[in-house]
């Protein structure tokens, strides 16, 4: 009768008080490797000590354990007292392999597996709405960060070759946008060694990934993806990891170090913290002749941003959904400078003072009375909706009482 005992390995990621960050997440990785080497079967990991935990190293993380399930492996995580946020964030669900039934959040972008360009393109429309939403974001950052996040997402399914999923998770915090990227597949090494023989190791082999031109077949790409990713950082003066197999490159506010290497992620993983109130200049990272976002072919034309309320929100009552409107419609004027604006309120019969005033009123406020009567026009207003504008602006225009 065959044995059913199972090797078992509790590893405790460390630092109590202290948050799960990148560098914690290569830690648990050296300790898993000695598991590996010693045949573990069972793993328990305990995530109970640290004070918070990270994006950066929550998504590798879950690409991890998810990996290690897949290969038969027994893998439980015990989380931390107070597990509301791995529920929130879908890291629960993804650990577990589910799919998590997430929502539009003003403060969060759940964790997300993707195995198919329909699903990654879903997942990069919301990401960018939920960006442009909630964060106030300088000329050319948008592109730059739907770019970065197509760029590096779609290396997965390109490149991999593994009936793993990719993950994904975004976040919008401190000033920065966040996009944090995650396989289980073969990896820069594994992917090269089809078109470059004699990679002695992972290092090398990024070292050579992020060249321009560099690719493991004309047929899967032209070479350009990390490179121009490497440029966007350097260029914006961001931080980039690229972390594939044992191989680590970082890119700390712009500054490159050399690869070197860590310990062992099965497969590819990237985190790009991209600042979001300095202006880039994507043409100068990225050749040829600017194009706008593939995002804004819904709103902008080759004269005008027509901006429709009624397709972005259902609910116009209140003050959050307005400054969500606001901050986005901000967005697209800074990156289309020259363009008028149409604000449609076609089918919106009624809107609340609250929503009038941090919409409308605060807009005007933003961008000057004279910007804002020289760019913008309403369309399609009820009367009920004209006269509540006209009042709240006229309210937030007028000087104080004395």
């Amino acid at each position: 009768m065959a044995s059913t005992h199972r090797r078992q390995s509790l590893i405790t990621i460390r630092g109590r008080g202290r948050r799960f960050d990148y560098r914690r997440y290569l830690q648990f990785l050296e300790q898993l490797q000695k598991g590996e080497e010693v045949g573990c079967d069972h793993y328990i990991f305990d995530l109970t000590e640290p004070a918070g935990f990270a994006v950066e190293a929550m998504v590798p993380f879950v690409c991890t354990t998810h990996a290690l399930a897949s290969r038969g492996r027994r893998v439980q995580v015990l989380p931390p007292d107070a597990g509301d946020e791995f529920e929130r964030q879908g890291w629960l669900a993804g650990i577990r392999g589910e799919i998590f039934a997430s929502t539009d959040s003003s403060t969060h972008f759940a964790l997300a597996m993707y195995r198919t360009h329909e699903e990654l393109n879903s997942l990069a429309t919301r990401a960018i709405k939920y960006l442009t939403r909630d964060e106030d974001t300088a000329r050319g950052v948008r592109a730059a960060f739907e770019w970065s996040l197509n760029e590096v997402a779609d290396n997965v399914l390109n490149h991999a070759s593994s009936d793993l999923p990719g993950w994904i998770q975004v976040e919008s915090v401190r000033g920065a946008a966040v996009v944090v990227v995650a396989d289980a597949g073969r990896g820069i090494r594994g992917s090269l060694a089809e078109a470059y023989d004699g990679l002695r190791s992972d290092p090398q082999a990024i070292a050579l990934a992020v060249q321009r031109g560099v690719t493991r077949s004309r047929d899967a790409g032209q070479g350009n993806g990390l490179s121009s990713l490497l440029s966007i950082a350097v260029n914006a003066k961001a931080d980039l990891i690229v972390h594939s197999g044992t191989g680590l490159l970082r890119v700390s506010e712009g500054i490159v170090q050399s690869p070197e290497d860590a310990g062992r992620h099965p497969g590819t993983a990237i985190v790009f913290r991209l600042p979001t109130r300095a202006p880039i200049d994507v043409d100068e990272a990225i050749w040829g002749p600017r194009s706008w976002p593939s995002w804004d072919s819904d709103y902008v034309t080759d004269e005008e941003i027509n901006f429709r309320l009624g397709a972005e929100e259902s609910n116009f009552g209140n003050r959050y959904t307005a400054r969500r409107l606001r901050t986005q419609l901000v967005n697209l004027m800074n990156e289309h400078p020259d363009h008028k604006v149409a604000i449609d309120f076609a089918g919106i019969d009624l809107v609340t003072s609250s929503f009038a005033d941090e919409f409308v009123a605060m807009l005007v406020q933003h961008l000057g009375v004279v910007e804002f009567i020289s760019r913008c026009k309403f369309l399609n207003m009820s009367r009920f909706v004209a006269n509540t504008v006209n009042q709240v602006v006229s309210q937030r225009m007028s000087p104080p009482d004395r």
